[in-house]
């Protein structure tokens, strides 16, 4: 339980850094850093992420390590991090200090546990601070270190953790090499954690500092196929006060967590002493790991004290046997046979701070392109790397940091032994590392230090068994275990590092680089673009992608020929295009590219690997592959490459078979027979046997070129197994994005994913040609690393999406101009137990750093100094003191004071900051520091003194507020340390008006020959001692330079200084808003030429500024050469988007199935066309005043296309800024630079036209408007219209006319007042307006507008007092409709009634019918149904007259009923009168009569009937009804039983069945007596009575189907409700089997109603009910004669029981 409750207390805790504003202490509010547990539950050892919430700032800062510091402009980052963002034109990264500064606090339960700060990597010196103290001085960008701060940390507090890096090069420590060929990406760019244990616990194996030990050292002294014995070494440390018996249990667990073996000892501990564990363990049939099947183990150690689990530490591991011999390397005993690469680890943007699961990535990339083995090319790689490869059966020859330099002082042979002793105690137990390569990369160092590298490594790894750890090196062969080099070093040869030299006949054998040096140097052929155009001078595309395969397959062939019996291993240079040495540009050797899409040659390879091998299982794609390695565009070759694995490949053309081929025999050399060590020659290459390579390509040569689809089908054994397609591109119309992979990417603030750009045709086929901006945007807890906007190489590129903490998934998308938008969702996980996101955390730091870079503003600018220090071989120049090298540094030739040095910033600066590197760091000098605008003299230089520490200072880092200059002076005013005069570097940062300057910058071409290497850059980088230069020569042209201002700016002056003052120089100074489309600013082609200097004004505003097609009086010497360009002007808001579309737009004539809206919709292929080849015209309304920069179309066809643009603000007058109605523009979509200010604008198509012309994608492009003011603003003139019109029946004007205050017309959009109007208020109504803004028009609020409405006096709509109701009546009864209606004003009232037969559809006038009441006499049966409404008009003389229609009811006839009368009458023929009284006689025979004389009237009402048979039946009850046996039973049960059940509901048969079976048992029983026969005839009777017939319900099923389909939108709200109202009342009748026929009728009749949309339903229910006549329904018409008989048997009953109730009363009364 106090276990459970430690875990819970384990929380540390971020505080903001907020300063309080009295005290200048730290805010004490805490924010508490949860805790991420990573290990068992039981164990107290947590593992805490300490990546977020970093303040960073970029440079030295003075007293940033205090606690007080006040960091609250830094920014936030989250580790890894990286100081550079990476990209191809932006590879350098920068080597200089940086800070890094967080608040944390650590609960005061954690007091007395063991607290371990990890740093995975730190480039390159690293100074770690807590809360003001010193605690680590850390040399070596590669390694960890780790801190413990046990001691350090205030518990319960807040405490400021400060890391000071430096990642300039150091010659005291590896590399030490001041230009390598990699970059020294600078930051904290690796993991941060804090590990929390007991005081008994596992140590940490790189900061116990134990020689082969600390932490737990695995190893497998004896491996095969049956069992293998695995060494477990585990370093226990016991800080408590007591000594402890310590138990270990080691456990080995399989991939499912099941524990296979396991081992347990213990061990006596002293307090504050540490001991090993060794224990074997043997683990039977294991498996093995290998490259194809990658198996782990998992070895946990717990650690316990008494019954308590102290600490548990899970190590991943991997059993497998290594083997270095002369024939190779055997990995189990086989004898491998693989593909090797070297690899940088760096990306795009990020450099080396890529997070742990892009790592993964990469790797997984790796392996799935053919490559098995993968060199440390040349350091150790970060944690990440090593994990992924042993998870995905990648070996690796593991480096130690170095290349080309090799220092033997003790200070840098000391770092590298220290480096190879951390690095292996890190690296040892992962299973992937089959090599050590203990030297340093192609540098000469001596047999001492080999010897001694090569012993720590063995003393670090000791042997055991087959435990043994081979090493690797590139020279002195003798000592290492592998002989390691390249072919350009002679590793084919005889000599000293040649595998051929009888002295290393059984030594193994390392081809560490290969493909690449040989092929060029660092012109090397083999560096190419995937894209074919690039400003760099490389091949690109197919072509230069096929000439880098051509250097790669002869390369194998030859690796594989010359080494068949030596090779071990060999790897490319390099897998990734990557920033090495060469200037400006990146090298590009590479078979996956920065963004790492691949080139042609990546498929090469993977097609090494065998169809066979399938790596599923581990989430690895192989198998069968084919690859068209050729983009089949319209400039491809008629020659396919193909890449395959499997057996032939067939070709097929647009469906058509090409034919099946085998691999090929030869392939194409470029060194042929030349020694493979050097170069090859302009004629050296020939084909070559192809016999060493696993697959050689398939290639097909075609007889032409054909468009279209060409499909590779790659077959095994003559079927089909895989197949690869390429179609020709077409026109960009889309963007596609892709993920790395599916996996979800952590939200933790550190992870990212890769997602690919392709700018796809509508295929889906990537278009190689399109270099196209896409926009970019994400939703989600993410954000896109860089800028928000990349242009694609290619029609590919990629950008990084980074995490941040939060939920849910991503959502990245993209936009582009003439393309569909598109959006992808990147899944993401949620992370526990990290802390909440202050203000400001999880940033986008590109963001905030675009227009704040801190650029070193002193960096390589012209300096002077009193005196330089020339006497010794090693120059100690002014020129030192400022090349960004602390190495290097200016030094004055004596020890007399004082010396100054002085630097000229090239333009005036605002001083920020500004950093002094002494000569010992950390000592009090004596200096002043002087600014001024002019060069200083020692005479006056005292009088712009801004900082004297004359008297002596440790300050270094110097921060300004308003200092401005253009020269900076340091003077020494006396010794410190008996020194001379030493400055190392001088940098800082500032402001300076000149907007050029140290901007990107790009140029036609770059010097690099032998004039050496004169950057594009230096044109721009205020240093008139340094220029570009382009390649020039004769023959030489359109020679341009371009600077990025990296916003608009309206220029006010451009100033250019040429290299020369008599090369004439002619050329035109252009300027652009986005990069593509420049227009002239000044042109300077023609006359003379100009001298070196050269000005000029201007107004433009532009981003881009490019002095273009530059040539020179003598092009063959004087090459085209700028020191400087500078540019002034004020930053405006100019960037252009598109203001038409989607706006409404209009044309004169439009052709079938076209629009006008079609113009400028946006969507791809969608065109205006106008109807007719005459003059036409199409026009759109921006709605809004735009100052119009430049206007595109997207023709439909390209052809001749004949035009003419207007503008206009008013949409009145227009005036034309394009005419292209003589000449025509053949461009698909042309570019129209326009000058002039415009709301309307107007595209007119000249008459002569012979093909359909149409345009779409119609937009023009114009800033941000600045808003205008209303001047004045012009009343619309009055309305007239009559009294009563509704306010929005007006015709009130939408818009008005203005005058702007520039004098511009226009119209703006009006609001009119209603509460102004007063429609029944004849005579005149003033109505107020308000304006509202458009885009480039502000209102302001004073501004109103009015308009006069004349109101005339108007008819009244005549008011219904009584509406009309609906009737239900039978056949020949009268029906009467009846309205009222009444006006007021004095007008007549007309009436007319319409009928309508199709349910309101059409209506007819009823002629005579003008009453306010309709009377049909007679109703019949054809009138049922009919609907009947009123329409009333109100005529007054003179006026308008005005109507209005009363509600429409509905006439229900049903038919007249005497079947029950008839009955009757029949019934009482048979009556038996005697004995009967007199009286009751003549009643009856008179009713009788009646009854026949009603019964034969065909106009008798259904009352007279109804009365009739009432009469008789009343008078016959009385009648003496002489009771037989059992004969009118039996009668009546003969009825009943000729009735048919399907005519009656189930119930009341049921019933009517059940009584005749009583009946028939009375009937047959011959001993029933008279009152039994009585009784069951009676109930016989009264259950007929209760039979129901099964009404019709079809009318009513056809009207539910018509209600059901009814439209809402045709209702009122009210209407619609009582529609569905009764519609559901409606289906309950119709699935009710036990429902009347008039409860049908009456359903039927109320939805009919309701459909018309007018029903009452309280008036409709009392209809209904005065229609019924009580229960008396008559029978739906046809229903007769099926009623007939039963009703004969109703009568019949009725009468027994009425006659025998004789009442006496009734006798008498008659």
């Amino acid at each position: 339980m106090k276990k459970q409750i430690l875990v819970l207390l384990l929380v540390f805790g971020m505080i903001g850094s907020n300063l309080g504003l009295v005290t200048g202490k730290e805010v004490n509010v805490k924010n508490k850093l949860k805790t991420e547990m990573i290990t068992e539950s039981n164990s107290e050892r947590t593992k805490i992420n300490f990546n977020t919430d970093w303040r960073y700032k970029k440079g030295d800062v003075s007293g940033a390590s205090e606690t007080g510091f006040n960091d609250k402009k830094w920014g936030y980052v989250n580790l890894p991090h990286s100081t550079t963002f990476y990209t191809a034109d932006n590879k350098d990264a920068y080597l200089g200090i940086s800070w890094y500064r967080k608040n944390f606090s650590i609960d005061g339960s954690l007091q007395g546990k063991k607290l371990m700060l990890n740093f995975e990597a730190a480039m390159q010196y690293a100074e770690v601070y807590i809360n003001g103290k010193n605690i680590l001085k850390h040399e070596g960008g590669y390694i960890p270190f780790v801190i413990d701060i046990s001691d350090e940390v205030n518990y319960g507090e807040n405490n400021v953790i400060a890391v000071k890096i430096d990642s300039r090069p150091n010659a005291s420590f590896a590399p030490g090499k001041t230009n390598p060929d990699f970059q020294y990406f600078g930051g904290i760019y690796g993991n941060s954690y804090i590990t929390v244990t007991d005081k008994i616990h596992i140590t940490d194996a790189v900061e116990a500092k134990e020689t082969a030990g600390g932490g737990v050292f695995v190893t497998a002294p004896k491996v095969n196929k049956d069992s293998a014995l695995v060494k477990v070494k585990t370093h226990v440390e016991n800080e408590s006060k007591d000594s402890k018996e310590v138990t270990l249990i080691t456990e080995i667990l399989d991939q499912n967590e099941k524990i296979i073996v396991s081992k347990e000892d213990t061990l006596t501990i002293n307090a504050k002493e540490n001991n090993n564990f060794e224990q074997l363990l043997t683990v039977d049939n294991p498996r093995l790991w290998f490259p194809n099947t990658p198996e782990l183990y998992t070895v946990r150690s717990i650690v316990k004290s008494g019954n308590n689990v102290k600490d548990i530490v899970n190590t991943t591991y991997g059993i497998r046997k290594v083997e270095w011999k002369r024939d190779g390397l055997y990995i189990n005993d086989e004898l491998m046979d693989v593909e090797g690469a070297n690899l940088h680890a760096e990306t795009y943007m990020l450099g080396n701070a890529m997070p742990d699961n892009a790592i993964y990535e990469e790797v997984k990339r790796f392996k799935e392109s053919g490559f098995d083995i993968m060199r440390m090319a040349h350091y150790p790689h970060r944690q990440a790397y090593y994990d992924a490869c042993d998870k995905y059966g990648v070996m690796i020859l593991e480096c130690v940091s170095g290349w080309q330099n090799f220092s033997n002082t003790t200070e840098f042979k000391n770092s590298t032994y220290n480096e190879l002793r951390t690095d292996i105690r890190h690296k040892r137990n992962h299973p992937s590392i089959v090599a050590w390569e203990t030297s340093l990369n192609e540098s000469r160092y001596n047999n001492e230090w080999a010897k001694e590298m090569n012993r720590i490594a063995k003393e670090e790894y000791p042997t055991d068994g087959i435990t043994y750890a081979y090493t690797a090196g590139c020279y002195e062969w003798d000592i290492w275990d592998i002989g390691l080099s390249t072919p350009q070093a002679g590793i084919f040869g005889t000599g000293s590092e040649g595998a051929e030299n009888i002295k290393y006949k059984d030594k193994p054998m390392i081809i560490a680089e290969y493909g690449d040096w040989t092929y060029g140097g660092s012109g090397s052929s083999t560096r190419v673009t995937r894209e074919n155009k690039n400003s760099y001078g490389k091949k690109g595309g197919d072509e230069g992608m096929l000439i880098q395969a051509d250097n790669i397959q002869e390369s194998v062939q030859t690796n594989r020929q010359r080494g068949e019996n030596w090779l071990g291993a060999s790897m490319f240079w390099d897998y990734a295009d990557y920033a090495g040495f060469d200037a400006g540009i990146l090298t590009y050797c590479g078979v996956v590219d920065i963004y790492r899409i691949q080139k042609h040659a990546a498929y090469f390879y993977q097609s090494q690997r065998s169809a066979d091998v399938n790596l599923s299982d581990y989430g690895l794609e192989s198998g069968p592959m084919v690859y068209i390695a050729n983009l089949w565009n319209n400039n491809a070759d008629t020659e396919v490459r193909i890449y395959s694995n499997c057996d032939t490949v067939e070709l097929f053309l647009n469906g058509k078979s090409l034919g099946e081929k085998g691999h090929d025999q030869t392939i194409w050399g470029p060194h042929g027979n030349v020694d493979p060590s050097g170069y090859p020659t302009s004629n050296s290459g020939k084909e070559i046997n192809a016999d060493h390579l696993k697959n050689a390509p398939i290639t097909f040569n075609l007889d032409k070129y054909e468009a279209g689809e060409l499909k590779a089908v790659a077959k095994i054994n003559g079927e089909a197994v895989t197949e690869y397609v390429r179609n020709t591109p077409k026109t960009a119309s889309n963007i596609n994005l892709r993920l790395e992979s599916d996996m979800a990417v952590p939200l933790d603030g550190s992870s990212a994913k890769l997602v690919w750009i392709d700018i796809t045709d509508a295929t889906g086929t990537i278009v190689d040609d399109a270099y196209t901006d896409v926009n970019l945007e994400v939703e989600g807890p993410g954000l896109v690393v860089g800028p928000k906007t990349i242009t694609t190489r290619g029609g590919q590129l990629a950008v990084w999406v980074r995490s941040k903490r939060g939920e849910g998934d991503i959502t990245l998308k993209a936009t582009g101009e003439n393309l569909k938008s598109t959006a992808i969702t990147i899944p993401a996980s949620k992370v526990e137990g990290l802390p909440n996101v202050p203000e400001g955390g999880d940033a986008d730091e590109y963001e905030m750093t675009q227009n704040v870079e801190e650029t070193n503003i002193f960096l390589n600018k012209s300096s002077r100094a009193s005196t330089e220090n020339i006497q010794s071989s090693k120059k100690e120049i002014k020129e030192y003191a400022n090349d960004g090298n602390d190495n290097s540094k200016w030094c004055a030739n004596s020890g007399s004071y004082p010396q100054w040095w002085e630097v000229d910033l090239g333009a005036t600066y605002t001083l920020e900051t500004m950093n002094l590197s002494f000569e010992t760091p950390g000592s009090a000098y004596h200096y002043t520091v002087a600014v001024s605008n002019d060069p200083m003299t020692n005479d006056n230089y005292k009088e712009y003194i801004i900082v004297d520490n004359s008297n002596g200072s440790t300050d270094s880092a110097l921060a300004f507020e308003n200092v401005k200059g253009r020269y900076v002076r340091v003077t020494f005013t006396e010794a410190t340390n008996n020194e001379w005069a030493v400055l190392r570097e001088v940098s800082g940062t500032g402001n300076t008006h000149n907007l050029a300057l140290n901007k990107p910058v790009s140029a036609s071409s770059v010097n690099t020959g032998k004039n050496g290497v004169e950057k594009a850059e230096y044109a721009v980088d205020g240093n008139a001692s340094t220029y570009w230069c382009g390649i020039g020569g004769e023959g030489t042209k359109g020679h341009w330079i371009q600077v990025d201002l990296k916003d608009t700016y309206r220029l006010s002056n451009v100033n250019i200084l040429f290299e020369k003052n008599d090369a004439a120089y002619k050329f035109v100074i252009q300027g652009s808003v986005d990069g593509k489309h420049y227009k002239d600013i000044e042109d300077f082609r023609n006359g003379d030429g100009c001298g070196e200097q050269v000005s000029v004004d201007t107004n433009e505003v532009i981003q881009y500024l490019r002095i273009y097609d530059i040539s020179t009086k003598l092009p063959a010497s004087q090459w085209p050469a700028i020191r400087e360009i500078e540019a002034y002007g004020e930053k405006v808001d100019y960037k252009l988007s598109s203001v038409t579309r989607e706006k409404d737009a209009y044309a004169s004539s439009s052709k079938e199935n076209s629009q006008p809206s079609y113009g400028s919709n946006g969507v791809p292929g969608w065109y205006w066309y106008p109807a007719t080849m005459n003059d036409e015209w199409w026009y759109i309304d921006t709605k809004g005043i735009y100052d119009i920069d430049n206007i595109q179309m997207t023709w439909n066809t390209e052809e001749i296309h004949k035009y003419i643009i207007d503008i206009s603000t008013d949409g009145k007058t227009w005036v034309t800024v394009v005419d292209k109605s003589e000449i025509g523009n053949n461009e698909i979509r042309p570019y129209e630079i326009v000058k002039g200010t415009a709301r309307y604008i107007r595209v007119r198509l000249p008459a002569g036209r012979t093909t359909d012309q149409g345009f779409g994608l119609f937009d023009a492009y114009a800033p941000a408007p600045e808003s205008r003011q209303v001047d004045s603003i012009k009343n619309p003139n009055e309305i007239e219209t009559l009294e009563g019109t509704l306010f929005e029946n007006l015709g009130l004007p939408k818009e008005v006319d203005v005058i702007l205050e520039d004098g511009i017309k226009t119209s703006l959009p009006v609001t009119w007042s209603k509460e102004d109007y007063e429609k029944a208020q004849a005579g005149r109504n003033k109505i107020s307006g308000t304006l509202s803004d458009i885009a480039g028009v502000e209102v302001e609020a004073q501004k109103t507008v009015t308009i006069e409405v004349v109101l005339q006096k108007n008819t009244e709509i005549p008011q219904i007092i009584k509406q009309p109701v609906d009737l239900l009546l039978q056949e020949g009864e009268k029906a009467a409709f009846v309205v009222e209606a009444k006006v007021e004003d004095g007008g007549t009232l007309s009436y007319q009634w319409q009928q309508s037969q199709n349910q309101g559809k059409d209506w007819e006038v009823i002629e005579g019918a003008n009453k306010p009441s309709y009377i049909i006499d007679n109703v019949l049966l054809q009138h049922n149904g009919l609907q009947f409404k009123c329409v009333i008009t109100n005529t007054i003389f003179g006026q308008e007259t005005k109507s209005i229609e009363s509600s429409v009811v509905i006439l229900n006839v049903v038919e007249k009923n005497k079947v029950a009368l008839s009955i009757a009458i029949e019934a009482a023929k048979n009556a038996n009168l005697k004995n009967v009284v007199p009286a009751v006689v003549k009643e009856f025979e008179t009713a009788v009569a009646n009854a026949i004389v009603v019964f034969d009237r065909a106009d008798a009402t259904q009352i007279e009937i109804d009365e009739a048979f009432d009469r008789l039946v009343k008078v016959m009850h009385m009648l003496e009804f002489f009771k037989g046996d059992k004969t009118v039973l039996k009668e009546f049960i003969d009825k009943v039983n000729e009735l048919t059940s399907i005519k009656y509901t189930e119930a009341s048969w049921k019933v009517l069945q059940d009584v005749l079976k009583i009946a028939n048992d009375v009937l047959t029983d011959e001993n029933a007596m008279q009152k039994e026969v009585d009784k069951v005839y009676t109930n016989l009777v009264n259950s007929f009575l209760e039979l129901r017939l099964v009404p019709n319900k079809d009318a009513l099923a056809d009207l539910i189907k018509k209600a059901e389909s009814l439209d809402a939108a045709n209702y009122s709200a009210k209407g619609w409700e009582l529609v569905q109202k009764t519609l559901a009342d409606a289906r309950a009748v119709l699935v009710n089997p036990d429902v009347t026929q008039v409860e049908v009728d009456r359903a039927n009749a109320a939805l009919t109603k309701a459909v018309a949309g007018t029903i009452n339903v309280s008036t409709a229910n009392e209809t209904i009910k005065s229609s019924t006549n009580g229960d008396k329904e008559a029978a739906k018409t046809g229903d007769t004669v099926d009623i007939m008989y039963p009703l004969a048997g109703l009568i019949l009953a009725l009468l027994v029981l009425l006659i025998n109730k004789k009442e006496k009363s009734d006798i008498n009364r008659w």
